[in-house]
């Protein structure tokens, strides 16, 4: 078991944002997933989906490994679904000291996300910007009646990264909400594009609006994200997953010829 030599403290109040790319990917990754990860990973049908999945997780257990001090294969992660027990909801951690870390997971295109906060929820989300936009009818399911109005008023070459900009804020508020869209994305409102990005409205508990905060992104061209935080947050650190990724698996690489990797 390798464990990480250099451990992260993540304060309360505070939000540490990994970014990662599809092409950090190594066969060496393989070695720090439990069976359904593995699982996961060898039903994905095309290698781009398998990368993507492995850098994730990868950011996922190197980075809790980083704030325990715990060997990161050895993390237990429940998948477990509330509805019907399978192994595809939201991940959480179990049995890890410090307790309370909670973690958000996202990546399209070649960009991966893995948002960290402690006894506070995160949801994030990102998309990649197609150049054509063709999505009105997705627009028109997705948004409600006021954001198709300020939706409608995007100019042509600009629609697709705005319409991304909703949904992102949408999906990072039930992801950090914990409930999926049991609520349907076109029955609450949030900002859009926006200096200031907030939940607007919200019909199960119009507390929320108080609660939650929203926060734009930076990904890099063509690619739009958003991060939401239970509670909100006074600090927002970027961190390098590539470069975790390059560094666990440079001193596993260099044991391969004692263990042999596992695929």
């Amino acid at each position: 078991m390798a464990v990480l030599q250099e451990r992260r403290v993540l304060q309360p109040g505070e939000c540490h944002v990994w970014w990662a790319r599809s092409t950090d990917f190594s066969p060496f990754l393989i070695h720090l997933f439990d069976q359904d990860e593995r699982k996961r990973f060898h039903a994905y049908r095309f290698s781009a989906d398998r990368d993507r999945f492995a850098v994730a997780c990868g950011v996922m257990r190197l980075g809790l490994a980083s704030y325990s001090g715990q060997p990161p294969e050895s993390i237990p992660i429940s998948r477990s679904c509330p509805q019907c027990g399978k192994p595809h909801g939201k991940p959480e951690v179990t049995n890890l000291s410090p307790p309370g870390i909670q973690f958000s997971i996202s990546h399209a295109g070649d960009r991966v996300i893995v948002a960290f906060a402690v006894n506070t929820p995160v949801g994030v989300d990102v998309e990649e910007v197609f150049s054509e936009w063709s999505g009105e009818s997705v627009a028109e399911a997705a948004l409600t009646v006021g954001e198709m109005r300020a939706f409608s008023r995007i100019k042509e070459a600009e629609r697709a990264a705005g319409f991304l900009t909703y949904w992102t804020q949408k999906e990072a508020v039930v992801k950090a909400v914990g409930e999926g869209f049991t609520i349907p994305p076109n029955r609450f409102s949030v900002s859009g594009r926006s200096d200031s990005p907030q939940l607007l409205s919200w019909p199960r508990d119009p507390g929320l609006l108080r609660r939650i905060s929203l926060y734009d992104l930076s990904p890099g061209p063509d690619t739009v994200a958003s991060l939401a935080v239970l509670g909100g947050c006074c600090r927002i650190r970027y961190l390098d997953g590539s470069a975790l990724i390059g560094d666990w698996c440079g001193r596993d690489r260099a044991d391969s010829s004692i263990r042999g990797p596992s695929l």
